[in-house]
């Protein structure tokens, strides 16, 4: 034996230092286990037991107090002068030992004053005034508690605000001595959750007193003292090892939960322990430690921990200790299971990750004592340390609290991360994605929502209307309408914490006038832990938190669409997997306290069952939130609660969640789904629960993917049996699309179908003998100058107007017919030999409109200026020429007037190739027409500035090409056109006439001459019905087209005169005679912009039949039915489904998510799989732009323009036009004129108007687009929308990276990288100047000059253009934009149609060849000319 004064100690370092332990000096200190320590031999002593520190005690049983000499009677007082003994206190050293046996862990009695984990408070730190409600007020000290006396004329208030009434709880029987002695999973749970609702209610109540009084109350405390002294506890019995019902990574937010389940029984000291029989005497053994950052332990690795002994006097306020450790007490127990090796529980104290400012424990398991010595410090006190070893095989606890920090730092990355963020930045946490189960890549898409979304307000039975406060409503205060609403308590805690359930909670809602964080708005404001989507071993994804939750923290609201109760009830075959219904029958819990355990009488108030006056059915099928995705179980640790708040006078329900017990990081969160009334919609259940109903989930069921091994899965530890037919559950949608209807369908704007029995009843055209001379032999149809000169024997015929030229131009009489379909022309007096009808093409004087209408982006008539000194004013029909103003102003190259091109050593197409072309010459010829019909906008828009005229670019540029020989399919033909595709658009009649598929530019009907049996006679090759005839275009597979001619139109389209049956109405008669096929245009408005009209070539029909139809007028008309030929391409059909689609009469077939950008993007992006049953592409982070983590330096610093308006065509003053070589870069339409080195465009920091033309690629997507399945390239991108040459589609999205570590092989290589290094296919997209009248200039140069190569990944993070595949052949061009945002330069990679797409097309463009052969990729694009390979 030796006095505990002499006990030596070494090597202590100071609490407050940083340095880690060096474990090495464990071999250089003298074990404490060589010290004999003072142990006398006392009478037998009772068990240790969790007693009240004021008796009465057990007999031969001295109290210890560990903190101070309590405040009481001299009975109370026995035992003289008392130590401190915890392991986490700052007490005086006693002055002499004090016998082990004395040594007893008292729980708390209702004058105890103590902190509940040795420091304070879980959640406070500074020592503050603690009302108990018994008219004794202290102040909190380390180790010491100051009395007084309070005021007994205090101001009383009502029940919230008044002190507790002293609980009698001598009716109230607690648990049988059984259940108290030892517990299990179920006791516990009910221990925790009956001590968590007092404690809340009494946090309430204090909440309401501090208002007034300012005091803060100890709620755990006092809520520990009622459960002890009500029998509410477990685990009484102290024991060595595992406590039953308690499991390794539960969490506790007070070291009074921990002694209500046995786990740690001292309230404050940091070692529990008990005494058993040793050799010739007790002695004590520890059970259990809390490491909680009271003491210097070293507790960063997950298996070991060096626990530093209790004691050694107080702590200065660096915690500098100030005596020596004695072997005593806590100290002496952790020796002797030393010696003995026995368990140890562990619990660590650690700062909670959401909020450092709470400590929260973790229970970290069973470990052993391997070593012991003592440690001196910087203060020369000597400490006992303990290094304390893991036991293997048991759960993570305190390890996955470490991994979770390190994942939030960003020091290690989450085992099979999918998406860091679900939510694409929605939520203010960002929600994980994870898979580390198998290679599945998500769950389907869906738009995400932050709340509820209604149709229309829930009608309550009484309405709802917000507070008067203005400033934040305080508990308490009974002027405040929503608290009164609530019962007239305040629903939440200070902390937010949710203190009961309720039939109905009310929260201040919008229209309430207090402030935007006030405490009553809980589930408004978003998430507060940081939660994970992972997919789970047997119930396809799941939902869990990183963070600890506390007992009644709000997780989410279930956000989605409200639907109708009575209709989803009769809609048994609709198998929505994401309902939440709130009729449903759910399993009845206790939830809230027991009013006789805080005074208080049962009361209505505390009724759980929830009263919504209507059920509400909330679906999240295709757009909700982060609950979408939790999981049922018959054991759940989360519950519901309805919470109403209003908004514009209308209130509204939202289904909030709430923790139902604290739940540790990384646990499932689950919820009861409710049993539905109808048995067809119950699903079995896997949870797994040992109160599993094993046929009560309603709802949620989903086909499993089920691994290769069955035993991979774990199905026995859900109770499932080994067939796939089993595995229903989870969270994986199906999807029933209905389809689209294709066929017979009428169009939107049509307001009652064609009435097809009308064809019987009319006369057919054949029975009609037409005027046709005999004339001399004519060559074939060509689309000749309309000025000659003209073949031998062929006569010229007008169909607009009388040219203006010379009287040899003049020649063929002064009167001519109207032969065009669209057009409203006089009514010739004579009919004209069909032969004289040629189809002429546009020369430099023509003023004729497009398509009969007007130009396809104009529809008033206005000054049309050519560049020749004549303007002329375009009218239907005919053109009106006058002299322009010599003295009109001229401006730079850009604004002045354009040179008549001399086309004289233009050697354009060769003669075969102008007769007959292919698809490549058709590409060809389209892209050069259009170039020269930008470049003629643009130069026309500069000149608008000036003059205010609108020019036709379109007419130009067409007489340009047929002059220069660039046109092809000259050669008139029945049938199809080589290269023209059925679904090709354009978007001018030019267009068709350059490639030969309808050689008039204004007639709706095209013919040419065939041999009868007597005489020739026309046969019709080709129409365009566009709108100017009353053509019944609806139905996509028959077409009721109207003749030509009738004479004018009125402003109401009143036709005036008879149709002859002569020139295209002859010609179509002589056709449906033959049954010839005829080429069908359709001109339809635009479905983005119903101002231009587009083109879309429909195929080959015949004419079935043709009658005489007489129009409210009394006027007569031609109408011929011409019926689609089986077996082509859907062309008129796509369109008329998009716009179905688009008005929401029809839903695409395979539909996955309405919107994969969840609103990032203006326009949506619909996700679709009609080939598989893939349910989505992997998830990413949407971004609507690139990322850059430095300014991407060019050559030369760009600064922005400093027009204060709009930026205008042909303005040198602008900055940015003189940038991009006095050019402005894009047309009025938007549309790109020509391809540059870098194109400027105006940045943030311009002080331009924000929709300056030149800021196009800025402004967002503007055309519907489509994430599809390919059928072998995976998910592809394409259009809805009808895309026009030199449109911007979008940019790529992603994280600039650096290009050589890329090089290098030090960034991983992925299938989402765009790399400007690599080589690519070079093509002419530009205009040729010589056709413009201008000389070849280095402004035209296509070569991009991008100084230091841009490599951008979209992996993790993109937008759309992630999806576009490569192509040999490609449809869309990407080009370097740069703009500048505060005096950084920052490029861009936008794209651009490289020609017209029809809709559903796919998006394709050339990905480049990569330096090195090892990232190059086999290609799949199909095109004849594919490479191979690319990347």
């Amino acid at each position: 034996m030796i006095n505990d004064s002499v006990v030596l100690m070494e090597g202590v370092s100071d609490p407050s230092s940083q340095s880690t332990f060096d474990k090495s000096r464990v071999l250089d200190v003298k074990p404490l286990r060589t010290l004999v320590p003072m142990f006398p031999n006392p009478p037998q002593a009772p068990p240790f037991v969790c007693s009240s520190p004021f008796g009465p005690f057990p007999s031969g049983f001295t109290p210890f107090y560990p903190f101070s000499m309590p405040q009481g009677t001299d009975e109370q007082r026995q035992g003289g002068s008392f130590r401190a003994a915890n392991h986490e206190g700052d007490f005086a050293a006693p002055a002499a030992a004090v016998p082990l046996r004395s040594f007893g862990t008292p729980q708390m009695g209702p004058h105890f004053s103590g902190a509940s984990n040795g420091d304070t408070g879980s959640s406070m730190e500074a020592s503050r005034e603690i009302h108990f409600g018994d008219g004794v007020t202290r102040r909190k000290k380390r180790g010491a508690s100051h009395l007084r006396q309070s005021d007994p004329s205090e101001k009383k208030t009502r029940r919230v605000a008044t002190e507790v009434r002293k609980p009698d709880l001598s009716h109230v029987a607690g648990f049988p001595p059984p259940q108290r002695e030892e517990g299990n999973r179920e006791v516990v749970n009910l221990v925790l959750m009956k001590f968590d609702g007092v404690r809340r209610r009494l946090s309430q109540l204090e909440d309401a007193k501090e208002a007034a009084t300012g005091l803060i109350k100890r709620a755990d405390l006092k809520a520990g003292n009622i459960l002890l002294t009500a029998g509410f506890r477990t685990n009484s019995r102290k024991r060595v090892g595992a406590v039953p019902g308690v499991e390794i990574g539960d969490i506790f937010y007070f070291r009074m939960e921990m002694c209500v389940v046995g786990l740690h029984s001292p309230s404050m000291a940091g070692i529990d322990y008990l005494s058993v029989k040793g050799g010739l005497e007790e002695e004590p053994l520890a059970v259990s430690i809390v490491s909680s950052g009271g003491y210097d332990d070293a507790a960063d690795d997950q298996d070991v921990l060096i626990y530093t002994g209790q004691g050694g006097g107080n702590y200065s306020g660096k915690g500098k200790q100030t005596s020596d450790q004695k072997l005593e007490r806590g100290n002496l127990a952790l020796e002797r299971s030393a010696r003995r090796t026995n368990e140890i529980r562990v619990i660590r104290g650690i700062r909670d990750i959401t909020n450092p400012s709470i400590k929260v424990y973790i229970y970290d398991g069973l470990y052993t004592i391997q070593d012991s010595w003592i440690d001196k410090g910087k203060s020369g006190t000597s400490t006992f340390k303990y290094k304390l070893v893991r036991l293997p095989g048991q759960p993570s606890a305190f390890g996955i609290w470490q991994s979770v920090l390190k994942w939030k730092e960003g020091v290690t990355s989450r085992a099979g991360l999918i998406l860091p963020d679900l939510t694409s930045g929605a939520e203010g946490l960002p929600v994980s994605l994870v898979n580390d189960i198998d290679g599945e890549k998500g769950p389907p898409y869906f738009t995400y929502l932050r709340s509820v979304r209604y149709t229309k307000p829930l009608n309550l039975a009484e309405p709802s209307y917000g507070c008067n406060c203005h400033n934040a409503c305080a508990p308490g205060d009974l002027n405040c309408s929503c608290i009164r609403k609530n019962g007239g308590d305040f629903p939440y805690s200070t902390q937010g914490v949710l203190v009961s359930r309720r039939s109905l909670l009310y929260e201040c809602g919008p229209s309430c006038p207090c402030i935007p964080n006030c405490k009553n708005r809980v589930s408004q404001t978003g998430l507060k832990v940081r939660l994970e989507v992972f997919k789970t071993k047997g119930r396809g994804w799941g939902l869990r938190s990183w963070d600890p939750i506390r007992c009644g923290t709000f997780i989410c609201e279930y956000a989605g669409e409200v639907i109708d109760k009575a209709k989803y009830e009769r809609d048994e075959g609709e198998n929505n997997d994401y309902i939440f219904d709130t009729s449903r029958t759910f399993e009845k819990f206790k939830w809230n306290y027991d009013p006789p355990l805080v005074g208080e009488e049962a009361s209505g108030d505390l009724s759980e069952d929830y009263d919504i006056p209507t059920p509400l059915v909330i679906s999240a099928k295709d757009s909700g939130n982060v609950a979408r995705f939790m999981n049922h179980s018959c054991s759940p640790n989360v519950f519901w609660q309805p919470v109403v708040y209003e908004q514009n006078g209308e209130s509204f329900i939202h289904i909030a969640f709430f923790a139902m017990r604290h739940i540790p990081p990384m646990t499932e969160l689950t919820y009861d789904y409710g049993l539905s009334q109808s048995e067809s919609r119950r699903k079995r259940c896997l949870c797994g629960s040992s109160k599993c109903k094993d046929m009560m989930i309603a709802e949620y069921t989903v086909p499993v993917v089920v691994p290769t091994s069955w035993k991979q899965v774990g199905l026995k530890s859900v109770g499932v049996q080994q067939n796939p037919k089993n595995l229903q559950r989870g969270i994986v949608l199906s999807l029933k699309c209905k389809a689209v209807l294709m066929e017979g369908t009428s169009g939107p704007s049509s307001q009652s179908s064609f009435d097809k029995s009308r064809v019987l009843d009319v006369k057919p055209l054949r029975t009609l003998v037409p005027m046709f001379p005999n004339p001399p032999q004519a060559p074939p149809f060509v689309c000749s100058s309309p000025f000659g000169p003209f073949p031998s024997g062929f006569t010229p015929f007008y169909p607009f107007s009388m040219p203006h030229g010379t009287n040899d131009q003049r020649h063929g009489g002064s009167s001519f017919p109207a032969a065009n379909h669209d057009g409203e022309f006089a009514t010739p007096a004579v009919a004209v030999p069909l032969r004289s009808f040629g189809t002429p093409q546009v020369g430099p004087h023509f003023s004729g409109a497009s398509n009969g209408d007007t130009e396809s982006s104009m529809e008033a008539p206005r000054d049309i200026h050519f560049g020749d000194g004549v303007a002329g004013r375009k009218k239907r029909g005919a053109s009106h020429l006058h002299q322009l103003d010599s003295s009109a102003r001229k401006t730079r190259k850009t604004a002045g007037k354009v040179r008549k091109p001399n086309l004289s050593s233009v050697a354009g197409l060769p003669q075969p190739q102008r007769e007959e072309g292919n698809r490549e010459l058709v590409n060809f010829v389209m892209m050069k027409f259009d170039a020269v019909r930008r470049r003629f906008s643009q130069l026309e828009d500069s000149k608008e500035t000036a003059t205010g005229l609108i020019k036709r670019a379109d007419l130009k540029a067409g007489n340009i090409m047929l002059t220069a020989g660039f046109r092809t399919n000259s050669r008139k033909r029945i049938g199809a056109v080589p290269g023209v595709e059925v679904g090709d658009i354009f978007y001018f009649r030019m267009e068709l006439c350059v490639l030969g598929l309808h050689a008039p530019s204004m007639a709706g009907i095209d013919y040419m001459s065939a041999r009868g049996d007597k005489e020739e006679e026309p046969l019709a090759v080709s129409i365009v019905s566009s709108g100017g005839y009353d053509d019944n275009a609806d139905d996509q597979d028959v077409l009721i087209y109207t003749g030509q001619g009738g004479g004018k139109y009125s402003g109401k389209g009143k036709q005036t005169s008879d149709q002859k049956l002569e020139r295209g109405n002859l010609a179509l008669e002589r056709s449906a005679r033959r049954a010839n096929e005829i080429r069908v245009v359709r001109g339809i408005r635009d479905i983005m912009n119903p101002a231009i009209k587009v083109y879309i070539y429909d195929g080959l029909y015949t004419i079935q039949d043709s009658w005489i139809d007489k129009g409210k007028s009394g006027t007569s008309t031609f109408k011929y039915k011409l019926v689609r030929l089986p077996g082509q391409p859907s062309a008129f059909g796509i369109w008329q489904s998009v716009l179905k689609w688009k008005e929401g009469h029809t839903s695409g077939a395979g539909l996955v998510l309405p919107d994969l950008t969840t609103g990032a993007e203006s326009l949506p992006v619909s996700l679709v799989n009609d080939l598989d049953n893939e349910k989505g592409p992997p998830y990413f982070t949407y971004l609507r732009s690139v990322k850059y983590t430095k300014s991407f330096n060019l050559a030369d610093p760009s600064y922005g323009c400093n027009c204060h308006n709009a930026c205008a065509p042909g303005d040198l003053n602008c900055a940015c036009i003189r940038k991009n070589g006095g050019d402005f870069p894009y047309t009025g339409h938007g549309v790109l004129v020509s391809r540059k080195p870098l194109l400027y465009e105006c940045g943030p920091s311009c002080p331009c108007i924000p929709n300056c033309k030149n800021r196009v690629s800025q402004t967002g997507l503007k055309v519907r687009l489509e994430v599809f399945k390919t059928r072998d390239r995976g998910w592809g991108l394409r259009s809805w929308d009808p895309i026009r040459s030199g449109t911007f589609i979008c940019e790529y999205a992603g994280e600039v990276i650096d290009n050589a570590k890329y090089d290098r092989g030090e960034i991983e290589n992925n299938d989402y990288i765009f790399d400007t290094s690599r080589t690519f296919e070079k093509f002419i997209w530009n205009y040729d100047p010589p056709l413009v009248g201008e000389e070849a200039s280095g402004d035209l140069r296509e070569d991009y000059d991008i100084s230091t190569p841009l490599v951008i990944s979209a992996k993790d993070s993109g937008n759309i253009a992630r999806f576009m595949n490569h192509c040999c052949s490609p449809n869309v061009f990407w080009q370097p934009v740069v703009y500048e945002q505060n005096g950084q330069s920052l490029i861009h990679i936008a794209f651009f149609a490289m020609r017209h797409i029809s809709p559903m097309t796919e998006l394709t463009y050339d990905y480049g060849i990569s330096q090195s052969e090892q990232r190059r990729k086999r290609c799949l694009c199909g095109s004849s000319r594919c490479k191979g390979y690319f990347g």
